[in-house]
């Protein structure tokens, strides 16, 4: 008797907005596509998903087949459906993510999972009826490396219930012992990240148009130094710097001259004085 197999796939029809940029999650994962069969075996490895076909740069509606393969055959196969959306269709279908900030820092470390980013950011997910979908959300940190100073990109995905799918994005600035001295000094400015960066689905806050929707911002202590929103940076005169450099320069060089001096005007002050 011939062992049945199953394709199990939460959502067969979703919805996401436009980008320009590539998924952020594979398929399978937005989808939460599997297999096994009846002897409860996970297949979900021989699943072959012909992502490829969605094109997330265009709105419109794409049909991804799903074949479960075994010796080059298939034996199981179904259809799911990406509707990619333009940011106006978006806007009243997609759920919204709110976030108090768009940026959060941390000290570089070696160790593994050092940081609880929750601690750091405030990320709420709401659906399109109101209803509160936090906790559907997942964070997308692939990309994020403790042990290497610099800026990376936190990929936020908030489906809801019915698979329609909201994706945003907050920058991650890993800094060295250095740059956090700075920023406690209130000297740290990170310029790698243009001020007009656009998240992939942003727009509008993902609010419905003619909304009186404002993202209230949460009252919250502030994060020790590591977790502070890029301060403003010190006022400073270039032309005195350079000017007060060059007087240290000459000092350091020329440091046996000032004394040769104190001592000659010293032994004339003693013999004539």
């Amino acid at each position: 008797m011939a062992i049945k197999t199953h394709i199990k796939v939460q959502y067969t029809d979703i919805s996401i907005m436009q980008m320009d940029i590539p998924v952020p999650f594979p398929l399978e994962q937005l989808m939460k596509i599997s297999a096994d069969d009846d002897n409860g075996n996970d297949l979900t490895r021989y699943l072959n998903i012909e992502s490829n076909r969605v094109n997330y740069s265009v709105a419109g509606q794409y049909v991804v087949p799903v074949f479960l393969q075994a010796n080059h055959q298939i034996i199981n196969e179904v259809d799911v459906t990406v509707n990619v959306l333009s940011p106006a269709e978006a806007n009243n279908v997609l759920p919204r993510i709110e976030k108090d900030t768009n940026d959060v820092y941390v000290e570089r470390t070696s160790q593994p999972h050092p940081y609880r980013i929750a601690d750091f950011i405030k990320i709420k997910a709401t659906d399109r009826n109101n209803q509160d979908v936090t906790r559907n959300i997942v964070l997308n940190m692939s990309q994020v490396d403790y042990s290497q100073a610099g800026d990376y990109i936190v990929i936020i995905k908030a489906p809801d219930d019915q698979g329609n799918i909201a994706i945003s994005t907050f920058h991650l600035h890993v800094l060295t012992e250095e740059q956090v001295h700075e920023m406690e000094n209130g000297d740290y400015d990170n310029e790698d990240y243009p001020e007009d960066y656009d998240e992939p689905n942003e727009t509008q806050d993902n609010r419905p148009p003619q909304s009186n929707y404002a993202p209230p911002v949460p009252a919250r202590q502030q994060q020790q130094t590591r977790a502070r929103k890029r301060p403003k940076p010190k006022a400073r005169d270039d032309d005195d710097d350079d000017e007060h450099a060059t007087y240290w320069v000459l000092i350091k060089k020329y440091w046996w001259v000032y004394i040769v001096l104190g001592l000659v005007w010293f032994t004339c002050w003693d013999m004539f004085g």
